[in-house]
């Protein structure tokens, strides 16, 4: 049996740096290749969540039933994400979810006065417009051949965290300071244990 992950507060932290607003919903999920780490278990963190990705959601929005459809989305939005990035085929239940959601209309943005110049206003969203805009952003990355060549799956097994490379640039891991640098420990360790193990035949 695998050694159960220790949760600290780090891995339930929320990730913002996948690329876009769809697979950072995607990275609310963490090790998605061992003990799944939750990290939109209640409303105040979908609240914490929206906040952070610039998502000004209703007054009398019903909190709850967002969160189980934004978990939902998640998930379908990640197996269709996944496929492509595998080269597996897509399933096609998982395309028409995405595209149903990107069909309902989100308002406009519209501008207020703001010190001498103009800002955008606040876009009350409904729970159909949040995962609209959400939907619009993944349909906007799958369906652009450069961003769709940029995306990668993290080369830790334990994390798999799919994201956006940099132009150009090869990256094996999500996060050099988290997944790379445990990858080049665990590597380290490994060979520091077959040296232990079998040590070098004196000549």
């Amino acid at each position: 049996m695998a050694p159960r992950t220790r949760v600290t507060a780090a891995l339930r932290a929320q990730r913002f740096d996948a690329g876009s607003l769809a697979l950072n919903l995607m990275a609310t999920v963490g090790r998605r290749g061992s003990q799944r780490i939750e990290r939109l278990p209640d409303t105040a963190s979908l609240r914490s969540w929206c906040q952070t990705s610039r998502l000004d959601l209703d007054e009398d929005i019903d909190e709850a039933e967002l969160l189980e459809r934004l978990r939902h989305m998640r998930e379908q939005a990640y197996t269709l994400t996944r496929a492509l990035v595998r080269a597996e085929g897509v399933d096609e239940r998982d395309l028409e979810a995405i595209n149903a959601a990107a069909r309902f209309p989100t308002p406009a943005r519209l501008l207020v006065a703001a010190a001498g110049s103009v800002e955008f206003a606040p876009t009350r969203l409904s729970i159909d417009a949040v995962l609209s805009v959400i939907a619009r952003d993944l349909a906007h990355v799958l369906g652009t051949p450069e961003l769709r060549a940029r995306l990668h799956e993290c080369y830790a097994e334990e994390c798999r965290l799919i994201f956006l490379a940099p132009v150009g640039r090869e990256q094996r891991w999500c996060s050099k300071a988290q997944c790379g640098n445990r990858a080049k420990v665990a590597a380290h360790r490994a060979r520091a244990a077959r040296m232990h193990q079998d040590p070098p035949q004196p000549r």
